[in-house]
């Protein structure tokens, strides 16, 4: 019994050092596998990668740059100013983007990629969110220090009663 006891403390260090191991050699086997030029000299903020579309979404400060993730091609561009983080909301078909000149939401087309509205949320909304949960976007506003909620079917803010 004493070697049974023995032998389990011996080996749950040898254990734990494969297991901690393991993730960085993981982490060693990444490359990068493709570059993709966006053109502009201008700023860069959030990305987001719609997997079931094949889309990658960047911001690039006036507009936001859709890329095909097979082939790196661009297909399009959203405008707008001082854009921030993009969310995708497939059962509407739209797509929103957090915009702070003026402090507003850009709402898109996700086939078109055309604007569709504007929705003034606050002074300066960065980051931008899809909670499955409650149905709702939700922005953060580094401005007024407040956060929104928009109902994306019909693109209006919820007002709290």
């Amino acid at each position: 019994m004493t070697t049974s006891v023995g032998f389990r403390r011996a080996i749950w260090p040898m254990t734990l050092l494969v297991l901690l191991g393991v993730p960085c050699t993981a982490l060693a086997e990444h490359h990068v596998i493709k570059k993709i030029p966006v053109g502009g000299d201008y700023g860069w903020d959030y990305l987001t990668a719609d997997s079931d579309a094949r889309r990658l979404y960047v911001s690039h400060d006036r507009e936001v740059v859709v890329l095909d993730l097979d082939s790196g091609a661009v297909i399009g561009k959203i405008p707008g100013k001082s854009v921030h983080g993009i969310a995708i909301v497939k059962e509407s078909g739209r797509g929103f983007i957090s915009c702070s000149d003026p402090g507003s939401i850009v709402i898109f087309d996700l086939k078109t990629l055309a604007v569709i509205d504007r929705v003034p949320v606050g002074d300066d909304p960065n980051v931008i969110l899809f909670d499955r949960k409650t149905k709702r976007i939700f922005t953060a506003d580094r401005g007024s220090k407040r956060m929104t909620a928009l109902d994306p079917k019909i693109g209006k803010v919820c007002r709290h009663n």
